[in-house]
């Protein structure tokens, strides 16, 4: 893989924030080594080993961010009236290295969120609702998406049937809400979707691609409330 040479002075930064290894030569890699070491691997009920590969993922990048960054600082604190090429091209080796190593990383977590997220496509999530407001309520994991910058996205889609008439903005816009809880109950945050139809007892009400963050969110939840608040 490609590598970035970074300086002496940064490899000793890496070395005490880190607790050692990395030396002058630190390739993607790395970066891998470190995250897995920092971010402890644990198996979701739901989710699987989604959650820990995204923290995993955005937790490289952070660092190869930093440690850039500090390169960058060393670098740009050289310049002066009479080298300022020879201190842009540096900066922009530094910059090219930097985005082969963050491709590689994010070749290496997609690859492997890809394969994780076979294993929990398709599972339920627990489902609590108002027997007023829902006679029937399920949810199942509908995919996972990653993005290039370590964002990655748990997506789920939902099924409710209506036991009465739900609540309606206007003459037929209806807000659907949600809230997401841990094991012990406790309220991880709320989430709504506006839907331009109004729906009646019996009616069948689908909400696709409800997404939650896999490194925020994921983590701690265990089930779902519907409600018409």
């Amino acid at each position: 893989m490609k590598k970035i040479l970074f300086t002496a002075a940064l490899a000793a930064l890496m070395l005490s924030s880190c607790g050692g290894g990395g030396g002058t030569d630190m390739g993607s890699d790395y970066y891998i080594s470190e995250a897995e070491k920092r971010v402890p691997a644990v198996q979701h009920e739901i989710f699987g080993e989604v959650p820990t590969l995204a923290t995993r993922y955005y937790e490289a990048l952070s660092m190869l961010d930093s440690v850039s960054k500090v390169e960058r600082d060393n670098i740009s604190a050289t310049a002066n009236n009479d080298n300022y090429e020879e201190v842009a091209k540096k900066l922009e080796e530094l910059k090219a290295g930097e985005e082969a190593v963050e491709s590689e990383l994010s070749q290496h977590y997609k690859a492997k969120i890809n394969e994780a997220a076979k294993t929990v496509i398709g599972k339920e999530i627990p489902v609590k609702a108002e027997p007023s407001v829902y006679s029937a309520a399920k949810m199942v994991v509908a995919g996972v998406k990653a993005d290039d910058h370590g964002g990655v996205d748990i997506l789920a889609n939902a099924s409710l049937t209506a036991a009465t008439k739900l609540k309606t903005l206007g003459s037929h816009y209806t807000q659907l809400s949600w809230k997401w809880l841990d094991a012990s109950g406790n309220e991880l945050g709320p989430g709504m979707m506006n839907l331009d139809k109004a729906f009646n007892a019996g009616d069948e009400v689908k909400l696709d691609s409800i997404s939650l963050s896999a490194r925020d969110k994921a983590p701690q939840i265990s089930s779902i409330v519907f409600s018409d608040k």
